[in-house]
């Protein structure tokens, strides 16, 4: 027997030249050491794209620069695919910050999870690539209910809600847009002096809860001392002065 084939050692030199001649694992015994290691390192062009096949990374492939930045940011998604740390993992692909905050329990809506973030986005390019990063990101139960930012009341639950705390009867605060998006709760907060008879600048939307449009009169009921006030836009996912 020898290295090359299983032939007892009293094989003839025709025996050992037919087995070799039939035989592969000469011709592969070199390569055989790089298929270790060609997953891991030094991985040539021509087979990422088989890795992302095999990986079932072709998915992710809009939300990434490039095929080796899927393997990279893929793979470690894809072994935790389906908890809340994954929906962070997707997020950050397409450079939002967002708090992952799952229902709460006992209810109908267990299944349900909200995104928060820190300011609202500016497009809805920006919601439609976050709600399809989540999407692939949870299991087929869960299901995104509701994005919010700033402007965030929750419905009101009898015996634990407070009266002063602003959530609605029916649902927390927001509205859906598009059939196909998630609930939207944006808001800003935008502070200015506000005189008395003042006129209103482009781009205000409501001051003191008051509405008002570009070129109106501000007529303010507030004590005059009281010169610095906030204007809210509260739920203004439709508004263009959001977007």
């Amino acid at each position: 027997m020898s290295l090359y084939d299983l032939l007892p050692p009293n094989a003839t030199t025709l025996e050992r030249d037919f087995s070799r001649s039939t035989s592969s694992l000469q011709r592969a015994s070199k390569p055989v050491p790089i298929i270790r290691t060609a997953k891991r390192s030094n991985i040539p062009d021509s087979v990422v794209p088989w890795l992302i096949y095999e990986y079932g990374l072709a998915e992710i492939l809009p939300y990434v620069s490039d095929e080796r930045t899927a393997l990279e940011l893929g793979i470690p998604w894809q072994r935790i695919r389906g908890t809340p740390e994954s929906i962070r993992l997707a997020l950050d692909w397409i450079g939002i910050d967002g708090q992952v905050e799952e229902s709460e329990g006992g209810s109908y809506r267990w299944a349900e999870y909200q995104l928060g973030l820190a300011a609202p986005t500016t497009s809805e390019a920006i919601i439609d690539r976050m709600a399809a990063v989540a999407a692939l990101s949870t299991p087929v139960r869960s299901r995104l209910q509701r994005i919010y930012s700033v402007y965030d009341h929750r419905r009101f639950v009898l015996d634990f809600s407070l009266l002063s705390d602003g959530g609605p009867l029916s649902d927390h605060t927001g509205t859906r847009p598009r059939p196909d998006w998630p609930q939207i709760s944006y808001g800003d907060y935008r502070a200015t002096s506000v005189e008395e008879n003042a006129t209103v600048d482009a781009g205000a939307l409501a001051i003191i809860g008051v509405s008002v449009a570009p070129g109106d009169s501000v007529l303010t009921r507030m004590p005059r001392a009281a010169s610095t006030r906030a204007a809210f836009l509260a739920s203004a996912i439709c508004s263009s002065l959001i977007w």
